[in-house]
């Protein structure tokens, strides 16, 4: 029976790994406790070094890396800060102007603390100090402050760190905003810290930390006053900011496990720090925090010389019975430095504990390394004093029989992988390497063939990826996709999006000037998807972009495409419009839908409606169909939404569709950023509900707004 090749492999592998380890085991057992000893007492001297260079780059780093971090936080701190007073700064002008107009405004409802309104972001609250009597001359002036709601409002939606912005008259007249009750019937505005720091010092103030008179907070506070047009002094406006803000923007900085930033202003005075914030001390008095320039610690007392003279350093000093570093910088907007404590022991900690670590495993190594070799030297001597005198004769002759054959299929195989498919390999051993053989001829033969017919496959492939590329670009060519579309006009804006759900597809939108005063504008949506559906669509917009020209009338405009569609269509296929012309100066606006979906209407002050249209046929399928003309009027920064029916009907991996809820929650959120940000925070949206599950449709967006 003849030898199997899995036989000859391994008995040649046996007998040529004994041979190999003949050399090796001489070498090894002389060798090999050396070269433990040697590894051994290097990974000890490794491992101190290691642990001395741990920690100087530990130390150095936490130098470096400490100062760049309270330099950072003091420039964040400034930017919040430095923000902070620019708009205190245009409340204040607004104020100004309020009571140096004389135009009569229309007075915006003032609450009390006992009148609670329904939104409390939406007004403010409004009293008198004790002992001033609502006379005529105060409900004026209580009229003409119940204007500063809409500077208020403007600017605490837009910055978050605002807990309270406020405005005081010398009348003895406060209003806050948000409105919130809880001041006490003393309360009177012009005996507060801020407002006569402000009056005394004429200019823009920042306060010590106090306790707000209604919701009991530690805060700090921005102050300035403002003035009539005859310079008459009429009162202050001020922003608190709470001590619990600066903590989460500043102060909770945690460096390691017991690091941590403070706060401290101009004269030494401790702002804010962890453990600073006091919820129960009295509304009515200013709140004593701890001055470290008065620190019995003289490191500490130097620093805080450092600190409020502006500078930007890391020191050492001790506390607690500990050494630890404090960077400091200067916070330039408020006269005010940052400083940021960490403990060294802290820092060098990971170093100590790598030395444990290093000390253990160098236990542990050496013995193992002495176990190993005793192990190994004792296979070595058993193993070569039995199978050493055989080894040689063997080998020789199993090699030669073995080595022939697979030298002949492994040249037959390089011919082959050159790509000469006609090679035929011809061995004859009797044994799986003949079998192999017969394999590769086989396999070249279905290769060839298989080749063959890929070639032809691919081509085929490849010519109709790149029709459907060309049409593709030729869908997208109809409309236009550069912005801003009308870099002149600064009275509109107009933005859209479209998006296939396969290489090509039936939605599409155009927009363009009929004249200097009038914008024309149309979305539609083909029935059915894919090449006819973008056929149809190239065919629709090539006869809304002739007949816009010419028929300015948005109704006859889609009785005569409807006319033309209809006449020998017979794909029975048909389109959905909405079409309309906006008047850029007057913000008329006459449109006609073809059964397409309603759009919305948003308004400056957050109104969302769909529009109230006659919601037509869909045109291109019964060719005497009378379409009628609506018109709206567009206030300035009023928009128009309108979609293809792919946006509300987008699934997800649940079935659920995006529906039109969650449209106009969608675009009442950014509602008040630029259209094209508008677009794109809906298509982010659809992208994150659907997921995973495959676009069924078309999805196309496009809105038109008036600026002025």
């Amino acid at each position: 029976m003849p030898l199997k090749i899995g036989t000859k492999i391994l008995a040649s592998l046996l007998l040529l790994s004994l041979i190999s380890l003949l050399a090796f085991g001489y070498t090894a057992l002389k060798e090999m406790k050396g070269l433990g000893n040697y590894a051994l007492k290097g990974s000890v001297e490794l491992g101190d070094q290691a642990v001395e260079d741990s920690i100087l780059a530990l130390e150095n780093q936490a130098e470096e890396n400490l100062l760049k971090l309270a330099q950072d936080q003091a420039a964040i701190s400034g930017t919040i800060l430095r923000r902070i007073d620019s708009e205190v700064n245009i409340a204040a002008k607004f104020a100004s102007n309020l009571w140096s107009s004389t135009y009569e405004m229309q007075p915006v409802r003032s609450y009390s603390q006992n009148d609670k309104p329904k939104d409390i972001y939406a007004f403010s609250v409004c009293g008198l100090a004790s002992g001033v009597n609502r006379t005529e001359t105060i409900s004026k002036e209580i009229n003409l402050s119940s204007g500063m709601d809409t500077i208020f409002i403007s600017i605490a939606s837009n910055n978050p760190h605002i807990n309270t912005i406020c405005l005081g008259t010398q009348s003895g007249i406060y209003r806050s905003y948000p409105w919130r009750a809880g001041r006490e019937d003393a309360y009177d505005s012009r005996k507060r810290f801020w407002y006569t720091k402000a009056a005394q010092e004429q200019k823009t103030v920042w306060t010590a930390p106090y306790i707000h008179a209604a919701t009991r907070k530690l805060i700090i506070t921005c102050a300035t006053p403002f003035y009539n047009d005859q310079s008459e002094f009429i009162g202050v406006v001020e922003i608190d900011l709470t001590l619990s803000v600066m903590l989460n923007q500043i102060i909770s900085t945690q460096i390691g496990k017991s690091g941590y930033a403070f706060l401290l202003d101009e004269k030494g005075n401790v702002i804010a720090r962890p453990g600073l914030v006091l919820e129960s001390a009295q509304w009515n008095k200013i709140y004593k925090t701890e001055n470290l320039l008065n620190s019995a610690n003289l490191q500490m007392k130097n620093i805080a010389e450092k600190m409020i003279a502006a500078k930007s350093e890391i020191h050492t000093c001790e506390i607690d019975g500990e050494k630890k570093y404090i960077a400091f910088a200067p916070i330039k907007t408020t006269g005010w430095s940052l400083g940021v404590v960490m403990p060294i022991k802290e820092i060098v900690t990971p170093a100590l504990a790598l030395e444990k670590k290093i000390d253990a495993a160098t236990d542990v190594t050496g013995l193992e390394i002495n176990n190993k070799i005793a192990i190994v030297k004792n296979m070595i001597v058993g193993i070569f004093a039995i199978i050493l005198a055989f080894v040689f004769l063997i080998a020789y002759k199993i090699s030669q029989k073995i080595t022939k054959p697979i030298s002949t299929l492994r040249d037959g195989t390089q011919i082959i992988g050159r790509g000469d498919l006609e090679h035929r390999l011809d061995i004859k051993t009797g044994d799986e390497i003949e079998e192999l053989a017969d394999a590769f001829n086989k396999m070249t033969a279905n290769l060839k063939n298989y080749i063959a017919e890929l070639t032809k496959t691919t081509v085929a492939k490849e010519r109709m990826e790149k029709e459907l590329k060309i049409a593709k670009e030729i869908q997208l060519g109809i409309v236009p996709r550069t912005f801003p579309a009308f870099p002149d006009h600064d009275e509109f804006a107009v933005y859209a999006h479209l998006c296939s759900a396969r290489e090509v597809g039936g939605d599409f939108y155009d927009f363009f000037m009929l004249d200097d005063e009038n914008l024309f504008f149309i979305i539609g949506d083909v029935s059915g998807k894919g090449v006819p559906a973008s056929l149809f669509m190239a065919v629709t917009a090539t006869l809304v972009k002739t007949l816009a020209r010419k028929i300015k009338e948005p109704a006859e405009l889609l009785n005569v495409l409807n006319r033309e569609i209809s006449r020998d269509n017979r794909s029975a296929m048909f389109i959905t419009i909405f079409c309309g012309i906006l008047n850029i100066k007057t913000g008329s606006v006459k449109f006609a839908n073809g059964g397409h979906n309603p759009p919305f209407v948003v308004s400056e002050n957050g109104d969302i409606q769909a529009l109230d249209t006659s919601g037509g046929t869909v045109v291109g399928i019964i060719e005497d169909v009378s379409y009628t003309t609506d018109e709206l009027m567009l206030g300035a920064n009023d928009l128009i939404y309108m979609y293809t029916d792919g946006v509300t009907e987008a699934f997800n991996d649940k079935h659920e569709v995006f529906s039109e809820d969650r449209l106009k929650n969608e675009i009442t959120k950014h509602r008040q950023e630029e259209i094209k940000d508008l677009v794109s925070h809906t298509f982010h949206s659809i992208e994150t509900f659907a997921k995973d599950a495959p676009q069924s449709d078309d999805i196309t967006i496009l809105v038109v707004k008036r600026l002025k």
